[in-house]
């Protein structure tokens, strides 16, 4: 049977601490004002109706946590679906700014750079072309795939205070894995994590996947049919492998279920798997080591759920 990969491997050296895993930090949405969800879920509600009719734009919220935009945007555009823009992506890790107007907790109704930047980190991270930080069709229909995926908390409320991620470790034995051509969701990496302070809820997980070999070809999905992500056993996302492509350099920001939680004080294993392609070149089946590696771990604690 030929082999869709000889050795998918992570480092040998397992880490202490996310932050110091392949040199990236959880993100950790910015903690919310004193205000209560509710509260500020009516204010919210209460401004839409009056600036929708100025600015010629709306959003409506889902869930609380999802905003539904009607309009495309770009530099210059102003109005409560700019700010809301601004609040979806500080709340998924891409910063508008670190301080002042755009920062979590003071997004304004402007777009200016900052939100065009950190609309074009996000579209980079989520394959959304060109990423040139304009917010039309493509990315809206971008962002709600990935925010009925990732979910808000809903009904799901996540118990503690501030939380964060005590401990990850790689899983020592998924090291060197075989994936067999047209075999399914063969664990090839993993994570043992760690929840402190809170229950935590996985939001997404960046991935890189490297061509090790110098013979055979260098596209992914010539060996690899699905990724998915499970968390202690349950799938948290499901994607074909060809979202890995050269144009992402094989890496990509996965979105995962909103049931994606680790209970405070509790150790949760969040698994890569990868299901092989039905037919397999020879050549590529003699040279198909590929390594696999976590960039980036997001989560959502009990004082940043909306």
């Amino acid at each position: 049977m030929n082999k869709f990969v000889r050795k998918m491997t992570t480092s040998a050296v397992a880490v202490a601490t996310v932050v110091s895993m392949s040199g990236a930090a959880a993100l950790v949405p910015s903690v919310a004002s004193a205000a209560t969800v509710a509260e500020l879920e009516a204010q919210i509600q209460a401004l839409l109706a009056q600036l929708a009719t100025l600015t010629g734009g709306s959003t409506t919220t889902t869930g609380g946590a999802c905003y539904t935009f009607t309009r495309d945007l770009t530099v210059g555009s102003q109005g409560q679906d700019v700010m809301d823009l601004q609040k979806a992506m500080n709340a998924m890790g891409f910063t508008v700014s670190t301080s002042g107007a755009g920062s979590a907790g003071a997004e304004s109704t402007y777009f200016g750079a900052k939100t065009q930047a950190a609309v074009a980190a996000w579209q980079a991270a989520n394959a959304v072309a060109p990423a040139a930080g304009y917010f039309g069709p493509k990315s809206r229909a971008a962002y709600a795939a990935s925010c009925s995926t990732t979910g808000s908390t809903g009904s799901t409320t996540l118990k503690g205070g501030a939380g964060s991620l005590a401990d990850a470790d790689f899983i020592a034995s998924l090291n060197g894995e075989e994936v067999g051509e047209d075999e399914e969701d063969v664990e090839v990496a993993g994570l043992e994590i760690e929840a402190e302070g809170s229950d935590i809820m996985i939001t997404a997980v960046t991935l890189d996947f490297d061509y090790a070999d110098s013979g055979g070809d260098d596209d992914f999905d010539d060996y690899a049919d699905e990724v998915s992500i499970w968390l202690d056993g349950e799938e948290v996302a499901r994607l074909d492998a060809d979202e890995f492509d050269d144009d992402n350099n094989y890496a990509k920001t996965v979105a995962l279920d909103s049931g994606a939680i680790i209970e405070e004080d509790e150790v949760g294993e969040l698994v890569v798997a990868v299901s092989g392609v039905k037919n397999l070149d020879s050549t590529n089946a003699a040279n198909g080591d590929w390594n696999v590696a976590f960039e980036g771990v997001r989560f959502r604690d009990a004082q940043t759920q909306w």
